[in-house]
């Protein structure tokens, strides 16, 4: 399941670990703000950043990222996982 945390479209990429969400942030995202499909419009921006729940109940967020150089589009796809 994903849940998006933060896109941008203008702002230059994130560099700080604190730009990325913490498992916590990730924990208390509303049931109600996961979905288990990404929102088109977000994948259209420079970047997102998504909290992510896996199939095994684990926390992560994923850094997703387009290639609007290559057609049909492409996407970088970054993971972090915290596993327990």
């Amino acid at each position: 399941m994903v849940s998006t945390y933060a896109t941008h479209s203008r702002w230059g990429m994130p560099r700080a670990r604190s730009d990325y969400p913490s498992e916590h942030e990730c924990l208390q995202r509303r049931r109600e703000d996961w979905s288990n499909i990404f929102d088109k419009d977000d994948l259209k921006k420079t970047y997102s950043i998504f909290c992510i729940k896996t199939a095994e109940g684990d926390l992560g967020f994923l850094f997703v990222e387009p290639d609007f150089d290559q057609k049909p589009l492409a996407y970088y796809v970054y993971t972090y996982t915290w596993v327990r």
